[in-house]
This record gives structure tokens, sequence and C-alpha cells, in this order.
């Protein structure tokens, strides 16, 4: 089963340059680093098809989602993507920038070792170059094939217990398919906490509520709204030099819309995750996770039978952290060892059984050679 789907414009034939700015700040001994840099150019783009090939499930890295009428990216998917030449060629105006900078508070005497870290980067592809176009993109807009907007800021605290924050924003229009347009907005706050209970034991909490919502001109299957919460707690322990083990708990909630229908969801599980290193030839690390999903339309029940008949038996691929309804069943498990300073064997073995993968089971095995 071969499908085309959408246009991607990413081999450039002739460029003009019109401006390239690169400024920045870096000095080792001080607490602030700088970098930008942007571009502008004139180019023509000759238009490739992206075409999604079924190599069977497992070998691939996307799947298809019916309900959603689009390809979602899947490490154990049934189709791998590849473009094809269309032979089309078209102007566009390019717009490329970056911007990265780093605060470091503890190289400032008398201040704690707290760090901020930012990120920026543009990425736009059409006719003209209005500022509303490259900050607020329009669904509708037929002159722009790509508008991409993304920033994230850190905040990191270093010392006996450690904590990360930070918060991602991205924007995306993707006007390549000569279908319609696709755009996408997804906000997210995180905190992450390491806390040393002895040396022996941590604890490490990870959680994030986060915002998603796609619209489409392609088609309105894929029109959905998402927000939400997921948390992640473990127990981390160290039995000794060679062993240790995790055991956790996750669960999260969202709701939102998806085609026109409002719904909730909630998912709780268990994980539990071991390590065994050998004397500096390898290691061998196993992970189970055990999850349960539900959902339902968001409606007023009069009775348990019609809660019943308001279950839902799918939900946005954003929610629940990826986990589809029902009760998810994955282990992951991989064996290195190194037979001398030069070879290393690698066996990978993953398993997944749910409403969406049934009894799936995964095996690779590798050997390096290292010259």
């Amino acid at each position: 089963k071969r499908l085309k789907k959408s246009f991607e414009d990413n081999i450039t034939t002739t460029d003009y340059s019109l401006a390239k700015v690169l400024l920045g700040f870096k000095q080792n001994h001080k607490p602030i680093q700088w970098e930008f840099q942007a571009k502008t150019e004139e180019s023509f783009f000759e238009e490739r098809a992206i075409v999604y090939d079924s190599v069977g499930v497992g070998l691939g890295q996307y799947r298809y989602d019916p309900i959603f009428n689009t390809y979602i990216s899947d490490p154990n998917g049934s189709f791998i993507a590849y473009t094809i030449h269309t032979g089309k060629r078209d102007p566009n105006t390019v717009i490329e920038g970056s911007q990265k900078f780093t605060i470091d508070l503890g190289k400032i005497s008398g201040f704690p070792n707290i760090m901020f870290r930012g990120n920026n980067r543009l990425d736009y592809r059409g006719s003209g170059t209005e500022i509303r176009k490259l900050i607020q993109p329009n669904i509708t807009d037929s002159l722009s094939t790509r508008s991409r907007l993304i920033s994230r800021l850190e905040m990191i605290y270093f010392g006996k217990n450690r904590f990360r924050s930070w918060i991602d924003n991205h924007q995306a229009l993707n006007g390549l398919d000569p279908r319609g347009n696709d755009l996408d907005h997804s906000n997210e706050v995180g905190l992450e906490i390491d806390q040393a209970l002895s040396k022996l034991i941590t604890i490490k909490n990870s959680g994030k509520f986060r915002k998603k919502s796609v619209e489409s001109t392609v088609s309105t299957l894929r029109n959905r709204d998402v927000k939400g919460w997921w948390n992640e707690i473990q127990l981390q322990v160290k039995l000794s030099e060679s062993m240790d083990f995790d055991l956790g708990m996750m669960g999260g909630f969202d709701s939102g819309k998806q085609q026109g229908k409002s719904f909730s969801s909630q998912a709780y599980g268990l994980l539990l995750n071991g390590r065994f290193f050998f004397k500096k030839t390898g290691r061998f690390q196993s992970q189970i996770s055990l999850v349960n999903a539900s959902a339902t339309n968001t409606v007023t029940f009069q009775s348990e039978d019609a809660a019943e008949k308001n279950k839902l038996l799918y939900l946005p691929p954003e929610a629940l952290n990826g986990y589809p309804v029902g009760t998810s069943l994955r282990s992951n498990t991989r064996l290195q060892y190194f037979l001398n300073r030069s070879v290393s064997m690698i066996f990978t073995l993953n398993t997944i059984d749910d409403s969406r993968y049934d009894n799936f089971i995964t095996f690779r095995g590798e050997i390096r050679a290292h010259f």
C-alpha cells in the first residue's frame, strides 16, 4: 500500500541571498552568552511529493490513523516516508533565524547555581515577508508553504537537589499539501525535581501542563483541541555499585474537542525499571510499564447505562502521553556487552500489548566494531 499525502519543496535550485546576519557574545568567565543568526534569500525550489510506503508493523516510523486521516510519528508503525521529484519549481522567499542565550548565575560570586537557557528558531518559506505571517500565520494563507516558530526557555538549579523547569511554545503552518493547509499550536510548561533522600535513595518527579490545537483545511477529521497534564514520580534505589532500580507511578488527565465533540480522559499506571552493570564490559536494562486509560464524552450522565454508552474508543494522538484507550502493557529490554575494546553486541527486545498493538514483539541484534 503506497499513498501520496502531501508535498515538500526542499530542493534548492537557485539562491539569491539578500541578507545574512551573525551576532554573538561569549566569554568563558562571563555569566552571559548570546548568539543570533538570521538570513533571508529569494530561491527557486523544486517540489517533492512525500510518499508513505508500508514496510510492515514495527519496521517503519509512522502509523496511519484513519480516525483523524493523518500519519502519526510512531517508532512501531508500518510506514516509512520518502520523497520523489515532481518537476515543478516555484520562487519563494526564505527567512531563517535562531537565537540562543545562557545566563549562568553560578559564575557570579554569592549567587546560587542557577542557569537560564533560551532557544528560538524561525523558518518561513512563501511569498511576501509580512511580520504577521511570521508571528501569527493564517490557516487560509495560500501563499505560504511553511511557517514554523519554536521557542523554549529553561531554568536549571544545580545542587544537592536538582530541579529544572521549562516553557515550550510551538506553532507551525504546513502549506505544502496542494489540497490545503495544516496549522498546529502547542504550549507546554513543565517541572522536574530530583531530591536525594540518602546516598542510595532518590525521588524524581516530572510533571507538565500542555495545550495543543490542530486545524486543517485538508480534512476536517484532523481538527482537534487537547489540554491537560501528565505526571511521573519515581523512587530510585541503588542496591550496589552494579545494580539499581526505579519504581514509579504515572498518570494524567486531558480534555478537549475532537471532530467537533467534547471529550475527557484520564490514565494511571505503574513503572518498573532495573539496571545491572557488568564490570566495565556492559549493562543490562529492563523496563516494564502498565497503564490504564479511559475516555468519555463530556455529557451529563443520567445513569450508569448512559455513562457506559458514552465511553469513547479512541483519543487524539497527543492525549494521555500517547497511550490509547484501554490497558497498555509495554516492556523494553536492552543488553549491551563489550567482547573486547573493539567489538560490542547490542540486543533489544520490545513488547506491546494494547488496543493498538496486539501482543506485538520486536527484536533487534547488532554487532559493532570500532577501529
